[in-house]
């Protein structure tokens, strides 16, 4: 079955410290599986300066996220997982 994981990442070189040892592992045990990568590292920023995730910072976050469909990815705002 295909099976297709989008991610919204915050720091300019996430490919070294997060896709390359875990994204494509997890790809590799994962029959099926495509993985696309959105990058903002404006996000990290801007959180960080404003003392934690602002309503600017929310309000991009969830515009990217609906674009997953898009790559044939399943949107449920219930599915929208945010680590700080």
């Amino acid at each position: 079955m295909k099976k297709t994981l989008y991610t919204i990442n915050t720091v300019n070189n996430f490919m070294d410290i997060i896709f390359k040892p875990f994204g494509e592992p997890f790809a590799a045990q994962t029959e099926g599986l495509t993985i696309y990568n959105i990058m903002d590292d404006s996000l990290l920023k801007e959180t960080l300066a404003g003392g934690g995730v602002t309503a600017n910072v929310c309000s991009r976050m969830l515009s990217y996220a609906p674009g997953g469909p898009g790559v044939g990815s399943g949107w449920n705002p219930d599915d929208l997982h945010v680590c700080q």
